[in-house]
């Protein structure tokens, strides 16, 4: 109860008694709520105006990491999650699946079983090992970046935090 016995809240539950604290729910919904244009945020900044990542300068790719480098921009990125600093990672991950798919030629070539050089014994060929390093390599990488499936988990928002439907502020400008 208010001062003189009033409630501090009218029937209608908007109206407030004077001299009493409001809550900005009430003030928005009494209409009353003040704003000042020059407290308002500017959303321009938040959003990246160029999320093209960009290689440093000192990156050199040659023509075959560039196509994959290019291919993974183009197709790959996620908006407002990547931007220019990720260039470089991109750029190692597009070298990494260039090796990797080297490697992978030399073993469609040769085989993945040798001859051994001094004993005569089967072994694994070299390649065989560097297309498993840098098809590990390919994978963590991705994943870092969220261009996997479980690794656009980590950029992705809590479940049930999106929108799950009209809600009473919907009305509110």
């Amino acid at each position: 109860m208010g001062a003189g016995g009033r409630c501090c809240h009218e029937s209608a539950g908007v109206g407030v008694a004077s001299g009493a604290r409001v809550s900005t729910v009430l003030k928005l919904l009494n209409g009353t709520a003040q704003h000042d244009p020059q407290k308002l945020r500017d959303d321009s900044k938040v959003s990246p105006r160029d999320p093209v990542p960009k290689l440093p300068p000192w990156e050199k790719l040659d023509a075959d990491e560039q196509r994959v480098y290019d291919f993974l921009c183009k197709e790959f990125l996620i908006p407002i999650v990547h931007g220019r600093p990720d260039g470089l990672l991109i750029a190692t991950l597009a070298r990494q699946i260039v090796m990797r798919d080297k490697a992978l030629a030399k073993l469609k070539e040769f085989g993945p079983v040798m001859k051994h050089p001094t004993s005569g014994k089967p072994s694994l060929q070299p390649y065989f090992q560097a297309a498993k390093v840098h098809d590990e390599t390919v994978r963590r990488i991705m994943f870092e970046l969220g261009f996997s499936p479980i690794g656009r988990l980590k950029h992705a928002p809590p479940m049930g935090s999106g929108p799950s439907g009209p809600s009473s502020w919907d009305a509110i400008d």
